[in-house]
């Protein structure tokens, strides 16, 4: 079984660019498929520090930063962290995202 074969949830990921005047202007979407375990818990990142947060989501390797807005279920969270767990030897596997 292959690692995408959990990755059950839809998610929507908005990026809002903002021209020079700080109006908004373009927002890319993507809706990849990923893992999503709601409900509120303390976490260490990969850095280390702790962070309390109101759900994780796993999700293949893609571009995203915590500029990003993620929508699960209908209601749209902030991205607090983003942790990239390496495989061995293999590079970077599948990323892990905190919810504010």
């Amino acid at each position: 079984m292959a690692i995408e074969d959990f990755y059950v949830d839809s998610v929507t990921l908005t990026l809002d660019a903002e021209d020079k005047y700080g109006e908004p202007t373009t927002s890319a979407t993507s809706t990849p498929k990923a893992r999503v375990v709601m409900g509120e818990s303390v976490v260490t990142t990969a850095a280390g520090a702790e962070l309390r947060v109101k759900g994780l989501v796993w999700m293949a390797n893609t571009t995203v930063t915590t500029r990003y807005t993620l929508t699960y279920d209908g209601t749209e969270y902030a991205i607090a962290f983003i942790d990239k767990p390496k495989a061995q030897g293999t590079g970077i596997h599948h990323l892990r995202l905190g919810l504010a």
